[in-house]
């Protein structure tokens, strides 16, 4: 939004490979090309060159970087020398040698009102560079954390995880065969509701829930949660890789 209604603005995306890169590049270009003009400045039209989208008419620019394609004497020099307001640091759990990496980034974005960075990640293991910047966030910076702001957005918050019951028929089977236990065939799908429900979670979430654990998982609950984790705790938990049970 910014990019578009403030001019000279510059912002940067990390993607941790090539496509997922071009996949960011596309959605900011449909945010663009589809902002109301009536709140533009200028009229912006995003023009995608090379690995940088130029936002026409209020002279600012997305310049994208892909985190799996640095050489390794090329890692923490990334985006030096390059001052933005905006960085998106995207799936940083899959990125190489990703501290040094996200380290060089952070110095391009000056510590003053008006600018953001913002990472965002699926988790990949526990005490990984994410996961220590999740806990970080969650500390007192006086004591070892840091100033970001964390946020979890767990799966069943998306509507379209949810399709229809059909009929009253359907619902009543779907509660009487509820699983009840963890090494059920769904998990403990009764687990779930009752302590999720009052965050959104309905029967029909455990409806698709179901169907993804069936065909896309192939049965597996536990690949269910690393992809689709209730809680952040779950996430890092439920993640690949070893873990240890903190307390």
């Amino acid at each position: 939004l910014n990019l578009i209604t403030r001019p000279n603005t510059r912002a940067a995306v990390m993607a941790h490979n090539a496509e997922s890169g071009a996949a960011l590049l596309e959605m900011y270009q449909v945010f663009i090309d589809n902002f109301p003009s009536e709140l533009e400045l200028g009229r912006a039209r995003g023009s995608t060159q090379g690995r940088s989208l130029k936002i026409e008419g209020c002279n600012s620019k997305i310049q994208l970087f892909i985190a799996n394609e640095a050489k390794k004497e090329s890692v923490g020099r990334t985006g030096r020398a390059t001052t933005m307001q905006y960085l998106h640091l995207s799936e940083l759990a899959f990125w190489n040698n990703p501290a040094a990496t996200m380290n060089a980034l952070k110095q391009c974005v000056p510590a003053k009102a008006g600018t953001s960075i913002v990472i965002e990640s699926t988790a990949q293991m526990w005490g990984d560079t994410l996961h220590t910047e999740w806990r970080r966030a969650h500390m007192d910076p006086d004591t070892g954390g840091s100033d970001f702001e964390p946020l979890f957005i767990d799966w069943f918050g998306d509507a379209e995880y949810s399709p229809p019951l059909e009929s009253r028929d359907e619902r009543d089977t779907f509660i009487k065969k509820m699983c009840k236990r963890d090494d059920d065939t769904y998990g403990n799908e009764l687990y779930l509701i009752e302590n999720f429900e009052e965050r959104g979670l309905t029967l029909e979430h455990l409806k698709w829930r179901r169907w993804k654990i069936r065909n896309d998982f192939h049965g597996n609950v536990r690949n269910f949660e690393i992809e689709y984790p209730a809680t952040a705790e779950q996430a890092f938990k439920q993640s690949q890789g070893n873990w240890l049970n903190p307390a």
